[in-house]
């Protein structure tokens, strides 16, 4: 019983750094559309069809990402990790945020 506990424990943490890694993945990818609209080589409609394939990609892989941690905590349940998983994500966003900022 301890064994099975301590597995599902560890698919757990798995899951959510998993987890944390296909939002950062899909917010690099987000932060990637601010070096899109600055190539002047390309045509505006380039642009879009570019924008449009990379959000594409990018919100697919965010929305799994916050589904995935979603369920882990829920299966968890366990206040210090809902409190780690917040202040994941929060560092995530603000790290994004700053990202995103300084592509424009």
């Amino acid at each position: 019983m301890n064994r099975m506990f301590n597995a599902q424990k560890i698919q757990n943490v798995t899951d959510f750094v998993g987890a944390l890694g296909r939002i950062g993945t899909g917010l690099q990818q987000i932060k990637n559309l601010g070096s899109i609209w600055n190539k002047e080589d390309v045509s505006t409609g380039d642009k879009i069809l570019q924008t449009l394939t990379s959000l594409g990609f990018a919100l697919p892989t965010v929305i799994s990402g916050f589904t995935k941690l979603t369920s882990i905590l829920q299966i968890t349940g366990t206040a210090l990790t809902a409190v780690n998983a917040v202040a994941a994500v929060v560092g995530v966003a603000i790290s994004a945020i700053g990202i995103y900022n300084k592509a424009l």
